[in-house]
């Protein structure tokens, strides 16, 4: 029984992690679907190849995220496959029969609890606080929030001091 419920625990930090990863990327500027979408499919290694992953492998912050899910994931999908097998290794007709509905009971209860749109509020509400708090996520891929086709970008420029440019807005300079 004790592996079952390790079983249901590991599910439990697996959602967890793919969330946490998930917010992780919606602080990079990423749309919370993409994000949750591009966090689960890393997570799962089921591979997320569509247009928005090439916004992920050239974002040196977002690629970050997706390889520490794709490393989380691979451990976390193996030790649940295995804990699974060690809770009805041995076992024989009505334990076997036990134990599926209390798996099955878990599973009901994790899946009405990770629906939840009160508890997903709650969560992102925790892990965005602690996110900011403890890395610095915030960096913003301006020339996709934008939607900047090719051949355009917004670059920084420093104007010096002895420049007429100088303390002027962009109206002022009319460029």
């Amino acid at each position: 029984m004790i592996a079952l419920f390790s079983l249901l625990i590991i599910i439990i930090l697996s959602i967890i992690v793919v969330r946490i990863g998930a917010i992780a990327l919606e602080l990079t500027g990423l749309s919370s679907e993409i994000a949750s979408f591009q966090a689960q499919s890393a997570f799962s290694g089921a591979g997320f190849t569509t247009v928005e992953s090439e916004a992920i492998v050239t974002h040196p912050v977002r690629r970050r995220i997706i390889k520490i899910l794709i490393l989380w994931g691979s451990a976390g999908v193996t030790t649940a496959i295995a804990t699974l097998v060690l809770a009805f290794v041995g076992l024989t007709g009505k334990s076997v029969l036990v134990r599926g509905e209390v798996l099955l009971s878990g599973l009901l209860c994790i899946f009405i609890l990770a629906r939840s749109k009160y508890i997903y509020n709650v969560m992102k509400v925790v892990i965005t606080k602690a996110l900011e708090k403890w890395t610095t996520l915030r960096i913003y891929d301006y020339e996709q929030l934008f939607g900047l086709g090719e051949g355009y970008a917004i670059a920084k420029i420093t104007v010096k001091k002895d420049n007429p440019c100088s303390e002027k807005s962009i109206k002022d300079l009319k460029m």
